[in-house]
């Protein structure tokens, strides 16, 4: 009460989570400026611009092979500075784990140092700009996000669709629909959905309390499930979960099939044995080698 569009304006600021795909990420920003501007516009307040916070998004940090969440975290601020972000932040590499650790809370102050002062992020105001792609993307995104805002308001504010729970569903709509891309691989995350390595010594960082409000939720955590019960099975039993790869032929006939299929059942914390050197030559020697290995599925 008694603060003008305008001073109100001046001193709303914005935190966006910004993840590692990049041109989207680049677009994103691009695109919620320019909605800002609409929305002042509207106001009728002149001028202003969007004070933008990029945060590194915590739902693509993996607690698995958390190294590469380095990787993420690099693509993430980049793009945040090529996007035009006033300010970015970069969670460290251990976040998905605990509390982070000095050498994590100093890669990801030094991440942002190599890009400012090798990468030069702040000598050009929009390298994006003129790029057809990003431009285009811009485009399709502040004309989406302008027509969703638009519906929100027809439905009487956000208010309504938080207290009836249209909002949470849509919510959990957007995320099945992520969950529904890595589970038929047309998504990953690398280290854990692909790639994963059953020998990483997981990190040990101490736990810590975490803020209340609509729950947290990862990609990798799914996959990340899968592994904590192979690594309970582990302890329990001295061996983990072993699937019998049954190959035929030489090694170079059934390489690419069973290190697929390695890789695969390795998502899951599952060993796939009986795939190094050559394959059977016969039904009753892939039998004898299933029974010499003592995995319980073939």
């Amino acid at each position: 009460a008694g603060v003008g569009p305008a001073e109100a304006a001046a001193t709303i600021g914005f935190r966006l989570a910004v993840g590692a795909d990049q041109f989207t990420t680049m677009a994103f920003l691009r695109a919620a400026r320019r909605l800002w501007a609409r929305v002042l516009e509207v106001s009728g307040v002149d001028g202003g611009s969007q004070l933008q916070h990029a945060v590194t998004s915590r739902a693509m940090y993996s607690r698995r092979d958390p190294w590469v969440n380095i990787l993420r975290g690099t693509i993430a601020a980049l793009a945040a500075g090529v996007g035009g972000a006033d300010a970015i932040t970069v969670l460290p590499f251990d976040d998905a784990v605990g509390a982070p650790d000095g050498l994590a809370r100093r890669v990801a102050r030094n991440t942002q140092t190599l890009l400012i002062e090798e990468s030069h992020l702040a000598e050009v105001i929009d390298p994006a700009a003129g790029a057809w792609f990003v431009e285009s993307l811009t485009d399709r995104l502040a004309a989406a996000a302008w027509a969703e805002l638009q519906s929100v308001e027809a439905a009487g504010g956000i208010e309504v669709l938080l207290a009836d729970g249209s909002l949470a569903a849509r919510v959990d709509d957007a995320w099945e629909t992520r969950l529904a891309g890595l589970a038929t691989r047309r998504e990953a995350v690398t280290g854990v959905s692909e790639f994963p390595s059953l020998d990483e010594e997981p990190l040990d960082r101490p736990a810590r309390a975490e803020m209340q409000g609509w729950p947290l939720r990862r990609l990798a955590a799914p996959f990340e499930e899968l592994r904590d019960a192979a690594d309970r099975h582990l302890a329990e039993t001295g061996t983990r979960p072993t699937v019998h790869l049954a190959t035929l032929g030489d090694l170079a006939t059934h390489t690419a099939r069973s290190t697929w299929v390695t890789n695969m059942l390795a998502v899951g914390g599952v060993v796939g044995a009986g795939a190094d050197g050559d394959g059977a030559l016969s039904p009753l020697e892939a039998e004898a080698r299933f029974v010499e290995g003592g995995a319980s599925v073939a």
